[in-house]
């Protein structure tokens, strides 16, 4: 190990904790040798030790529109800068995709799935596209034969012009935002959604996500080579297309939510009713409550054998020679039935409910081995103020850590990046991503 190599070690762990690292450089380069070699033979060797050359990619208007043809299909894939005077216009484009009642016709067209989630995700990170360093981009696909950057393309766009295309809108088959800043070690894409245009169209292109993730990771890297992996948060659905189309390379959740799953798992049903104590009283007590209640009720009515024949009747309740009383036995037993529900419900977790219901194989548990977490977050699966990132080689050694002090990083903390609901967060390698399809050639015909 090199003396640079060593000192970056050190520094790691015995810096402040809050303390903004970014290590690059002879470490980095080191772990990745082998895998940035093989990387430039596809992508042709780098002209500077900040970014990587992709010769089917026409970058224009000063580094803020990338364009290239996919390959087999009759389509560009296109990545854009939200500039000051643009945004207004993607805002526009993001109002309309997430329109409430376009959503439910696009749902109902669609059968199974929906665009709601990515066309929400979408609109959100466009709330707050200055901040700090960062850099906030679209990437879309569209059939128009030579895309250009036009900062209004959107301007008098509404709900109507879906159903009958009069702008640059109708052209758009896929979209998502990619976020970074200029020196930032990490990239994410969020808010990937068919548009809804797209829907209505035939033909209707599918499996396309692959294409637009690729791209993206290709751009990023094209404009910092030293940037290491996409951090997003998807649906299952999402989670599940990538994992199998970057084999090597996707790393699923945090290391919090595996310690935490494990300590669950291990939990006694003694244990638990000790931890939750407070709680389980609350439901014995509602429980304790709807007995009672029942038992007035039986006092008032007149009809004594449709009563007996309520479910909450036997489970409550004895009968006696006076009419009914209440059963401790029953609300025991009952009680305790709860108690167990409550139980499994606790181990179940949700953590990989959206993942493992969208999951094709029969080994899920070997599937979460298969992508293990590099992620090292503040709370289970938020980063609320640091996120630390491992290496998957080495889970003792950090690639990049840094804070919300950051301006570099500062953007990722805000809440249209973290997870939400049933998602967690992703890490995956920018140039295994940037593999995962590959472009027309630049002379090939459009």
């Amino acid at each position: 190990m090199s003396n640079q190599c060593l000192l970056r070690k050190l520094l790691t762990f015995k810096m402040l904790p809050f303390l903004t690292i970014t290590l690059a450089g002879t470490c980095l380069n080191t772990a990745y040798a082998t895998q940035a070699e093989e990387f430039g033979k596809e992508s042709s060797a780098a002209t500077s030790s900040t970014s990587l050359q992709f010769s089917q990619i026409t970058e224009t208007d000063n580094g803020h529109f990338y364009v290239a043809q996919l390959k087999d299909r009759p389509l560009k894939v296109v990545m854009e800068r939200v500039t000051y005077k643009s945004h207004k216009d993607w805002k526009t484009y993001a109002k309309v995709q997430g329109n409430g009642r376009l959503l439910d016709i696009v749902s109902q067209k669609l059968k199974s799935g929906t665009t709601a989630d990515g066309a929400g995700h979408f609109e959100s990170v466009l709330d707050y596209p200055y901040v700090d360093d960062r850099e906030t981009w679209i990437a879309y696909i569209t059939d128009i034969a030579q895309p250009e950057f036009d900062e209004h393309k959107f301007e008098y766009y509404n709900v109507d012009q879906v159903y009958t295309p009069r702008t640059a809108a109708g052209n758009i088959k896929m979209f998502m935002t990619v976020t970074s800043s200029p020196n930032a070690k990490i990239t994410t894409h969020m808010g990937i959604s068919l548009s809804a245009e797209s829907v209505f169209q035939t033909p209707r292109y599918t499996n396309l996500s692959m294409d637009l993730h690729a791209f993206a990771a290709k751009v990023m890297l094209k404009r910092n080579a030293e940037r290491l992996f996409m951090i997003t948060s998807p649906t299952g659905v999402m989670e599940n297309i990538i994992a199998q189309n970057v084999p090597q390379g996707v790393y699923i959740g945090t290391k919090q939510m595996f310690e935490y799953a494990s300590k669950v798992q291990a939990t006694t049903f003694e244990e638990f009713k000790t931890q939750k104590a407070s709680k389980i009283e609350e439901e014995i007590e509602r429980i304790s409550r709807i007995a009672r209640e029942h038992l007035e009720w039986s006092h008032q009515i007149d009809d004594l054998e449709e009563f007996e024949a309520l479910p909450l009747t036997s489970r409550y309740l004895t009968k006696t020679d006076q009419g009914y009383a209440l059963s401790p036995e029953k609300i025991a037993a009952y009680q305790e039935t709860k108690l167990q529900k409550m139980f499994e419900d606790f181990r179940a977790l949700n953590f990989w409910y959206s993942l493992k219901k969208s999951y094709k194989g029969n080994d899920f548990d070997g599937f979460l081995k298969a992508h293990p977490p590099i992620l090292s977050v503040d709370q289970v699966k938020c980063a609320n103020h640091s996120l630390t990132i491992l290496n998957p080689k080495d889970d003792q050694e950090t690639l990049v850590a840094f804070n919300d002090n950051n301006p570099s990083y500062r953007w990722f903390f805000r809440d249209c990046y973290q997870p939400t609901g049933l998602t967690h967060s992703v890490a995956v390698d920018l140039r295994e991503l940037a593999k995962a399809r590959a472009l027309a050639d630049s002379t090939s015909p459009k």
